[in-house]
């Protein structure tokens, strides 16, 4: 996913108000972030997380519950090499967002990044 499809995805989140505008700058910069630490100009397998990401954003921002991932997943990306930068990038998250996220949304956000991580050891360099 490059960075132009990313704005078109959240254009259209974004028109069909599905997020908010808050979490659409969050998510761009999360994902320039992201670019930026894996030395990339496009994220593989990166769609879910940065969908996942604005509309989470904003169900927080209605109030609305975030669930949990399940715990056996939860232990394994854990023990997952890529957790410390998936951490690292939820912290980003968290900080441009103000306000400290619920832990669910922390443990789904920790899943997704260490999965693109996984997915992105060559990426298409710059």
């Amino acid at each position: 996913m490059k960075l132009e499809e990313l704005e078109q995805r959240l254009d259209l989140l974004k028109q069909g108000e599905m997020i908010s505008d808050q979490s659409y700058k969050i998510t761009k910069a999360a994902f320039t972030e992201t670019m930026n630490v894996l030395k990339v100009d496009d994220i593989k397998h990166g769609e879910m997380l940065f969908t996942h990401l604005p509309m989470s954003l904003t169900r927080i921002e209605k109030g609305e519950e975030v669930g949990n991932p399940p715990s056996e997943v939860l232990e394994q990306i854990a023990q997952s090499s890529h957790y410390p930068l998936a951490k690292k990038l939820t912290a980003f998250i968290e900080e441009l967002w103000t306000k400290s996220l619920p832990q669910g949304e922390k443990d789904f956000l920790y899943m997704h990044f260490a999965n693109v991580l996984e997915n992105n050891n060559g990426g298409v360099k710059r």
